[in-house]
């Protein structure tokens, strides 16, 4: 695949998909992440495994599972005991295999089952997997610099409070690893949006603790990989200080073009708190000249590294369980 203004571009494969021989410091982590929305159908999903071998307690998973439907938003987020299981040649789990990803035969399969909820998903990529994180500063030395992001197409089926649905939809995945400080994240912008195989976009700007303000992006169009040369992402922030409802992107791409997105929140957003480091999900339509799809809006605002949960949220949901949906 094509790379315009990419010099610095990673390309991944799938000797990348599996685990990463672990460092020995407290703070490495390997991660996957996949994000998918079915407009259509109006149903989607937030699931993260995160593995963090080097905890002084003992090595732990960090488990994110977020589910969304027009009656129903199931989540549940813990940080619990790693198992012998959970990692393996093509895969990571975690929760006794309750969230589990594999790559197999070059598609990412995710499986989740809960109380009142299960999920059987495939993910076939719409391009090759790319890596374009910083590796300097200190984004690039202490917040897992090696990654892997790509857009794709998702299909199966998932079941929330008895009732099931037939997926078809777009997703991002994502896989880091490495070091990652958390108390170094305060303030960002992650953007990862996909509309069909011929358009998706990743956009990211950065607050570092020394002031560094740091924003890269990548588009896929066309069957073309075009980076970003200027990022621009205005947040619809609520009165609360902490949620929004949606926000702009302006991308300037280095063949010239420049591409504007504008984002409206679909459901109300998921809260999680790490490592005393909070941030917020919120899946958004996206849309993009006469094209429609979906993204998912991350944000923390953190801008002078407290560690105080928000008291008062708009448009999230911080607490585990299955909750009647609304905006």
């Amino acid at each position: 695949m094509e790379v315009i203004g990419g010099d610095n571009v990673v390309i991944r494969g799938p000797e990348d998909e599996g685990p990463h021989p672990a460092g020995k410091d407290e703070w490495w982590q390997e991660s996957v992440t996949l994000i998918w929305w079915d407009l259509d159908n109006y149903v989607g999903g937030f699931h993260r495994i995160g593995h963090e071998p080097n905890q002084k307690d003992g090595p732990k998973v960090y488990l994110t599972n977020s589910l969304f439907t027009k009656d129903h938003v199931y989540r549940r987020s813990e940080f619990i005991p790693m198992q012998a299981g959970d990692q393996f040649a093509n895969g990571f789990a975690g929760g006794n295999g309750h969230c589990r990803c594999e790559f197999v035969d070059g598609k990412a399969r995710w499986t989740l089952n809960d109380d009142n909820v299960s999920m059987d998903l495939v993910a076939v990529d719409h391009h090759t997997p790319i890596d374009i994180w910083p590796k300097s500063g200190e984004l690039g030395k202490d917040v897992a610099p090696e990654h892997m992001e790509v857009a794709s197409a998702v299909t199966g089926k998932v079941t929330v409070a008895g009732k099931t649905y037939k997926v078809n939809g777009a997703a991002f995945r994502d896989h880091g690893w490495g070091i990652r400080h958390w108390e170094k994240i305060m303030v960002y912008r992650w953007v990862v949006g996909v509309f069909d195989a011929s358009l998706s976009i990743f956009a990211m700007t950065f607050l570092s603790p020394d002031g560094t303000m740091s924003s890269f992006g990548l588009v896929n169009k066309d069957g073309k990989l075009i980076r970003a040369e200027k990022v621009d992402i205005v947040t619809y922030i609520e009165a609360d200080g902490f949620t929004h409802r949606g926000g702009h992107l302006k991308l300037k791409l280095a063949n010239g073009e420049e591409l504007e997105t504008e984002c409206e929140i679909l459901q109300k957003g998921t809260v999680n708190s790490h490592h005393g480091n909070t941030w917020l999900d919120t899946f958004c339509k996206m849309t993009c000249g006469d094209k429609i799809g979906v993204c998912d809006f991350e944000i923390a605002n953190r801008p002078f590294q407290g560690t105080t949960a928000p008291v008062c949220l708009e448009k999230a949901i911080t607490d585990n369980g299955l909750f009647p949906a609304s905006i």
